[in-house]
């Protein structure tokens, strides 16, 4: 499991946790009816200074957030 931290621009989401398979399974500190479900594309490719894409999970459509990604730390599975 991966912690995605993103750049902090007042934004209402910081976070995303990212199981293996690219599963946004939390997030924080809101919004997590809009990304926990989603799967970023592809996992593999998370590096810190990019935008990710995700598939929504409200409405399946491929979407980039517009913030940067900024650390990534191994989590425990919860």
């Amino acid at each position: 499991m991966k912690r995605v931290l993103f750049e902090d621009l007042g934004q209402d989401i910081l976070w995303w946790d990212v199981n293996h398979d690219g599963e946004i399974v939390d997030c924080g500190p809101f919004h997590k009816q809009l990304y926990v479900g989603g799967v970023t594309d592809p996992c593999n490719d998370l590096e810190v200074g990019t935008k990710l894409n995700f598939i929504s999970p409200v409405n399946g459509e491929s979407r980039v957030l517009k913030y940067r990604v900024d650390v990534i730390t191994e989590t425990p599975k919860p």
